[in-house]
């Protein structure tokens, strides 16, 4: 019942049955349970559609969006990424991004994973790991991308062109750039054209060139379109 009257910012369209139970799920990592059940959708029948992708209850949060001109408007100063609501719709997004057995969302981030990341990354004990990109050849996690509930990290300095690793507060992204570019250069000893794909952040602290080693060159496209994402939220 709250995800209904909740309802989510992130579609103008009505909720379907499997947008909902993500949402659900989304909201459960967020509550005082530890490890709580998964909810699951059946469609056994699907000989006139799929009945879970059909949006079929009001979306509450679209209609905020949109509000009459004479309900009086509330300001909240608040930023986006540390409300409340901000962690489910993050885990919503990247539960509904990942691919491949190198992305890993919260619960399912297997433990070796998690205390690589601590081990890898600069992590406060308050921070909240919520996926994993595994950047390693052997998937020991000792080179990866996170997602936490405040901030995105990149560790993998001998496939990144720039000085340490990325910490890119989720607070910062208003005022960051993030592209994603192919770069070429001729192999005069192999005679031909190496091309190669980064994913471009330039923030106040200037410009990084993030690669995906391990990974398909697509992996760095959904990150940034992930990124890209969370800016529009904050």
């Amino acid at each position: 019942m709250r995800v209904l009257w909740a309802g989510t910012p992130e579609t103008a369209e009505a909720l379907s049955l499997r947008c909902i139970m993500h949402l659900t799920y989304a909201n459960l990592l967020t509550g005082r349970v530890k490890d709580p059940p998964r909810p699951e959708l059946h469609v056994p029948d699907q000989t006139g559609g799929d009945l879970g992708a059909v949006p079929m209850f009001p979306n509450r949060a679209e209609r905020a969006a949109h509000p009459l001109p004479s309900e009086p408007q509330k300001e909240d100063a608040t930023p986006t990424w540390r409300r409340q609501a901000f962690v489910p719709r993050l885990v919503e997004m990247l539960e509904l991004a990942k691919s491949g057995g190198r992305f890993h969302v919260t619960p399912h981030i297997p433990p070796r994973l998690l205390a690589a990341a601590r081990r890898t990354h600069p992590i406060t004990a308050d921070e909240v790991v919520l996926a994993f990109i595994d950047l390693t050849l052997l998937r020991q996690g000792a080179q990866s991308a996170i997602f936490t509930d405040r901030r995105f990290r990149y560790q993998a300095d001998s496939f990144s062109d720039g000085l340490g690793p990325l910490d890119l507060p989720y607070a910062d992204l208003p005022q960051t750039v993030i592209e994603f570019k192919q770069f070429s250069k001729v192999n005069v000893g192999a005679g031909q054209m190496d091309y190669w794909f980064r994913l471009v952040i330039t923030s106040a602290a200037g410009e990084r060139q993030l690669g995906f080693p391990n990974l398909p060159h697509r992996h760095a496209a959904k990150t940034g379109d992930l990124l890209q994402k969370i800016k529009r939220m904050c």
